[in-house]
């Protein structure tokens, strides 16, 4: 590598967005925190019966559409999401992200919805993903991964097309007091799935 190619590499890095910096530490502390978790779960479950069960296996048709790549497209997706269980999702974005809400906390934070983070280099931080070959758009595949959440309260999916830049976060998070029970999480998040099939032309 010569020179030029270094200094360019190091400008590059110097320059970066410190919001883009901020959400890949922010997205890579909950798997740490999360991976920590299932160590937990591992040691301490009550008399070494079986571990919570999240439902059937992902990715619930996500292999059936192509992936939206733009914010305009991932911002139509979102808009297009259908009501679940009468609540219509709660819509922002900004700059490389958006986010549909269908349930949050006091403080803003998304417990039950599907948020996008554009960063072509995010999904490298992270764990080996499944890799699913998409019918939606031949020519990519699905990335998709369940964060080792090891509780029965919290439930999440995130996925990517291969050749994509925008990393989709599904949230279900029945922790708080909200009109969700943990009981609910496995069928939820194969629902909030299935919204977002129906929104991407499914």
């Amino acid at each position: 590598m010569t020179d030029t190619e270094l200094d360019v590499m190091e400008r590059d890095r110097e320059t970066s967005s410190p919001r883009r910096r901020g959400m890949r530490l922010g997205v890579l502390g909950v798997v740490v925190v999360a991976a920590a978790g299932v160590l937990a779960a591992v040691l301490w479950w009550p008399n070494g019966g079986e571990a919570p069960v999240f439902g059937e296996d992902p990715p619930y048709g996500l292999t059936e559409v192509g992936m939206p790549n733009t914010e305009a497209e991932v911002v139509a997706v979102l808009e297009a999401l259908p009501a679940i269980d009468g609540r219509q999702p709660s819509l922002g974005s900004e700059g490389g992200w958006a986010s549909a809400k269908y349930y949050e906390s006091a403080s803003g934070e998304v417990k039950v919805g599907i948020s996008a983070i554009y960063d072509p280099e995010l999904r490298e931080a992270f764990p080996e993903w499944n890799v699913e070959a998409s019918v939606g758009d031949p020519d990519s595949d699905l990335l998709w991964m369940t964060p080792p959440f090891a509780d029965e309260e919290s439930f999440g999916l995130m996925w990517a097309a291969s050749d994509g830049s925008w990393l989709f976060v599904l949230d279900v998070d029945t922790a708080e007091q909200g009109p969700y029970r943990p009981s609910d999480g496995p069928d939820l998040r194969v629902r909030l799935v299935d919204a977002f099939v129906t929104a991407a032309g499914g």
